[in-house]
């Protein structure tokens, strides 16, 4: 399955690329349209987001996009990007080439009600299971052919979804393949050692958070409340002021992150994967994730695992990991979208 407008948006490259970012979905000759779907979870809460359709009569092939952590609204806010808008431009994109996208606001942000730090990683799973049965229902959109695209966290929850809906395949865009505990150790040391922080530092952080971790398994079972008068103590013995994060530890949304087993919903999904990683990214680091996905498809069915040079966690071109993602002339490279497009063409087809 080849698009029409596919050869164009090729042939002017990232220079066109950037334009249509710029001037919005009216000049790609998109139509949106305002959706508003109820979770699968047990709360049902009532999400709102929207969906980008391309030119033509359909049914179209269709993506989901699962947003890193948040909450940030269906356009992808965060006021650490300054004015870019990564889900609203993967979205106008992907539907130039021929894909219809749905995006929706995270709990507790845009127009969906809640609150993201009492949200479970079951709860995140059911909205994005509820997106995707949502897409699924309309006239206008091949069931058969609906991926999930998840950034950072919402590529791990893009493999747990899988696991309620019948996804044609995953994009996973710097998504968690080792467990979460591991991403977060890996995070803090990589962001220390670029900084040119003392190994001694290094190592005292890795320690402490060894003992958080620790005390969070011993916590595992218990109250919100008991499981933040543990960490408290552990705070304390330390000698760190509580407002160091411990809400944020103590969270339901923390807590069920650090029990969840990412490495056996990856296993437990077997069709096309693309996970994508950026050589730059502090945040999800490339080498341990790229090696855990990359142990878990299965290349003969189209899956693959890159590492793209010079890209950043938002995939970005940078030089420099320490580059601001806000003073970045593009939310993400173009070039990264269409290979994304090109590859889902070709798992994806007719």
């Amino acid at each position: 399955m080849k698009h029409s407008i596919r050869s164009t948006i090729l042939a002017a490259g990232a220079a066109l690329s950037a334009v249509l970012i710029a001037s919005g979905i009216a000049d790609a000759q998109l139509r949106e349209q305002p959706v508003q779907f109820e979770t699968a979870a047990r709360d049902g809460t009532l999400l709102s987001g929207s969906v980008t359709f391309p030119e033509g009569e359909g049914p179209f092939p269709a993506v989901v996009i699962l947003s890193g952590s948040g909450p940030q609204d269906r356009d992808g806010r965060d006021p650490s990007l300054g004015e870019h808008r990564i889900y609203r431009d993967i979205a106008v994109q992907l539907g130039a080439q021929g894909y219809a996208v749905l995006r929706f606001d995270d709990r507790g942000a845009g127009e969906t009600p809640g609150d993201m730090d009492a949200a479970t990683v079951s709860d995140l799973t059911g909205d994005a299971v509820g997106a995707w049965r949502a897409l699924a229902a309309m006239d206008a959109i091949d069931a058969a052919r609906i991926a999930y695209l998840g950034h950072s966290e919402g590529g791990a929850i893009a493999f747990a979804a899988a696991g309620y809906t019948e996804p044609a395949a995953i994009v996973s865009l710097a998504g968690p393949a080792v467990d979460f505990r591991e991403v977060f150790s890996a995070q803090y040391r990589a962001q220390q050692e670029v900084t040119g922080d003392p190994a001694e530092a290094i190592d005292a952080n890795q320690r402490f958070l060894s003992t958080i971790y620790a005390e969070m398994d011993q916590q595992a079972d218990a109250s919100q409340d008991d499981a933040r008068a543990g960490l408290a103590r552990v705070f304390e013995d330390l000698g760190l002021p509580p407002e160091a994060g411990l809400d944020t530890l103590s969270s339901p949304y923390m807590r069920s992150w650090y029990a969840h087993d990412v490495r056996a919903t990856l296993h437990a999904y077997d069709g096309p994967v693309l996970g994508l990683y950026g050589e730059h990214d502090l945040s999800v680091l490339p080498g341990a994730n790229a090696a855990s996905l990359g142990g878990a498809i299965d290349p003969r069915n189209g899956s693959a695992v890159r590492v793209l040079p010079g890209h950043n966690h938002m995939f970005q071109a940078v030089d420099d990991p320490l580059e601001r993602v806000s003073q970045q002339p593009l939310s993400i490279n173009p070039d990264v979208v269409v290979s994304i497009a090109d590859w889902l063409d070709d798992v994806m087809q007719d």
